[in-house]
């Protein structure tokens, strides 16, 4: 079921005119991570495996579409994986802060809205936050009539991308509360550690001028 969800809202993309690709993670190899938060201090992850090439791809992009079946109230284990892996290096950069991100998520049962949210949290930035395009929910023998909202979400994306949406009202409260207690903490913490354990995400948002910390 969730293939053939991704795979039309991809298809529908591409029939805009976007230019799309699909990550099929189990064809990746993508080690669980070990907590060693190199990708913290250097400029990516040490283990010798596909999620930096994964990472490439994504960051060349301008709209990302995540899709998981749901396992337990969450998306599976796999993406679980991915998002662990490859959230810890975007979140504190707010690498993704000017991406489109949307997601779509089948259920046998219940929990398909939490596994949606969840990916798209995962994705998040701790300094600017993504551009949440929206999510499909699809619960089993409504494949069909959930097709279209996958569609609709894939247009959605595109006509966002092109007119360049801010979504500057999209969570306000969190924007605030980032901006008046998140930054000013998080900035101590990069000056601190700049020459250690932070050292990547310090030159990371300072290149990319995302927080003034000089």
């Amino acid at each position: 079921m969730i293939k053939s969800l991704a795979r039309t809202a991809l298809d529908e993309a591409k029939n805009m005119g976007a230019s799309v690709e699909e990550i099929y993670l189990l064809d990746y190899d993508v080690e669980y991570c070990r907590g060693c938060m190199s990708c913290l201090k250097t400029e990516g992850c040490i283990l010798d495996d596909d999620l930096n090439l994964i990472r490439d791809k994504i960051m060349e992009s301008d709209g990302v579409i995540l899709s998981s079946p749901t396992y337990a109230l969450a998306p599976n284990a796999i993406m679980m994986n991915f998002l662990q892996r490859f959230g810890l290096w975007a979140v504190y950069r707010s690498a993704l802060g000017t991406k489109y991100i949307a997601s779509i998520a089948s259920v046998g049962a219940i929990g398909a809205k939490k596994a949606a949210k969840y990916m798209l949290s995962g994705m998040d930035g701790l300094f600017i936050k993504t551009r949440k395009v929206g999510r499909v929910i699809s619960k089993e023998g409504t494949l069909e009539k959930n097709k279209s909202k996958a569609r609709r979400l894939a247009q959605k994306m595109v006509q966002a991308i092109v007119k360049e949406k801010r979504y500057r009202f999209q969570n306000i409260l969190t924007k605030l509360l980032t901006k008046l207690v998140i930054e000013r903490l998080m900035k101590k913490n990069l000056r601190e550690n700049k020459d250690g354990f932070m050292k990547g995400v310090y030159e990371y948002v300072v290149e990319k001028e995302i927080i003034k910390l000089i």
